[in-house]
């Protein structure tokens, strides 16, 4: 009997993080693998534009984290994008990437991510609205 990790090709898993205020802190489970996988990238799509800070002393900073089966390990950063440091504003839906190994990485199923936010300085005015999608194959 075939299951959803016989399917060739990418499966993509889809989470919504909400809109934060300014110097919020924020924690997330973006990702739980469903059976053992290779995740080949995890990508953050803004809702809104997503304006930066007027210097690179304050901004938003996300970590992606790998909390191991059930969240029980001592997480391990996999990758950190930063909120458009320097005033630079990201267009709506554009994709920031925070984890796109050369070599994809072998996660047993029950593994999860974490997605923290936190701000350098005084952040941004705010952390937008984004979707976070994990891109993965059978493993």
């Amino acid at each position: 009997m075939n299951s959803i990790h016989d399917i060739p090709g990418d499966h993509k898993q889809l989470v919504t993080v909400p809109k934060l205020a300014a110097a919020t802190v924020g924690e997330f489970t973006v990702f739980v693998a469903p059976f053992k996988c290779h995740v080949t990238d995890v990508s953050l799509f803004a809702g809104t534009a997503w304006a930066g800070a007027n210097d690179a002393t304050n901004y938003n900073r996300f970590v992606l984290y790998n909390c191991g089966v059930n969240g029980t390990a001592t997480a391990v950063a996999l990758g950190t994008v930063s909120g458009s440091p320097t005033g630079t504003v990201a267009p709506i839906g554009s994709a920031k990437a925070i984890y796109t190994p050369t070599t994809p990485g072998t996660f047993s199923a029950g593994n999860t991510f974490v997605l923290l936010l936190g701000t350098v300085g005084t952040g941004t005015t705010e952390a937008p609205a984004m979707t976070v999608v994990t891109t993965f194959r059978g493993g």
